[in-house]
């Protein structure tokens, strides 16, 4: 059988690989286990003329062997979008959607050929649910003691919203002084300009505000994930939202809104907090968090560690039955299989 060609639309990079490269180095890992051969590569999709298949994940601009693709080997594109995409861009393979809002935009578009639902896939055996040590250690790593802690983690754009976190945050501790917020993110000062660190000042955070920047390590991230009590993800847009979904793998609780992405990976509607604005960039439509919606919810699952415990069992299962590693190889294997003979 010849290999299946794995190509990422960023290119690869051993010193902080993208999110989208460690998702398909994952999903390597297992077919090799398994006993099939499997090649990665970058934009350039290195290699692809002697594959069996091929799936991109990316965007059809980030590939070039696209606007003349060699015959005969199926190609499949692991697809998010924000909006109906132009359909010219899909007309060499089969569009995988993420989730049903980018399977919908698909559709809405008039692209040709539109796969089955396939998520990113989420190693369910190292993010687990903590035993009761493993949490007090990463609680007493993280310099949490016993106040309740709110996480994030992300790349620092505007899109994250950082700062209605922070202000949401800042309403949560007027009336729960020894909350803390645990944020994980790749700089202080975006490129648009916000400052975490000047924001906090300016809304008299202090020391309720825990932030640390720069590669996280898989098991430091496990361990963050392990030592919060809630975590939110309050994006205007997310392709898919992978922190959310590994959080939920671990037992954690996670806040969000209606925003595409994590509100459609999230079992539950009791951390679901109000949208307050909408926008449109490039015909995308953004949805912000309501800040006050958000804390008021933030403080009910303080309030409530019954709830954050119910919370957190039905997230683990829902990423048992849809992000579990073996259900998203399961769910490429019957595509490859008519794909590649």
């Amino acid at each position: 059988m010849k290999p299946l060609l794995l190509a990422c639309g960023l290119p690869l990079r051993r010193d902080r690989p993208s999110s989208f490269q460690r998702q398909l180095e994952l999903l390597a890992s297992a077919w090799r286990a398994s006993g099939r051969e499997v090649e990665l590569a970058g934009p350039g999709a290195e290699g692809l003329e002697r594959a069996g298949a091929a799936v991109l994940l990316g965007h059809p601009d980030q590939f070039p062997a696209l606007s003349d693709p060699p015959r005969g080997i199926p190609l499949f594109l692991w697809a998010q979008c924000s909006r109906p995409p132009d359909p010219r861009g899909f007309e060499a393979v089969t569009a995988v959607p993420l989730t049903s809002a980018t399977a919908g935009f698909l559709h809405q578009a008039g692209v040709g050929r539109v796969g089955p639902i396939i998520p990113h896939a989420v190693d369910t055996g190292f993010f687990r649910p903590p035993a009761p040590g493993e949490r007090a250690r990463a609680r007493r790593s993280l310099g949490l003691g016993l106040r309740f802690a709110v996480g994030a983690v992300g790349a620092h754009t505007y899109r994250k919203r950082f700062d209605l976190l922070l202000q949401a945050f800042a309403l949560l501790t007027a009336g729960l002084p020894e909350a803390v917020l645990v944020l994980h993110t790749d700089r202080a000062v975006s490129a648009e300009g916000t400052n975490l660190l000047r924001l906090a000042d300016s809304l008299g955070l202090g020391e309720g505000l825990l932030l640390s920047t720069g590669e996280l390590p898989a098991a430091a991230l496990r361990r963050l994930y392990w030592g919060l009590d809630v975590l939110a993800s309050l994006s205007e847009w997310e392709g898919f939202g992978l922190p959310a979904a590994e959080a939920m793998a671990c037992g954690l609780p996670v806040l969000t809104h209606g925003a595409q992405g994590p509100a459609e990976l999230v079992p539950y509607r009791d951390l679901l907090a109000a949208d307050s604005a909408t926008r449109l960039e490039g015909g995308s439509l953004l949805l912000s968090v309501s800040p006050a919606t958000a804390a008021g919810l933030l403080a009910s699952a303080a309030r409530e560690p019954g709830l954050r415990r119910r919370l957190g069992e039905a997230g683990r299962a829902a990423m048992e039955r849809t992000c579990a590693l073996p259900r998203v190889l399961e769910g490429w294997e019957r595509l490859l299989t008519g794909g590649m003979g």
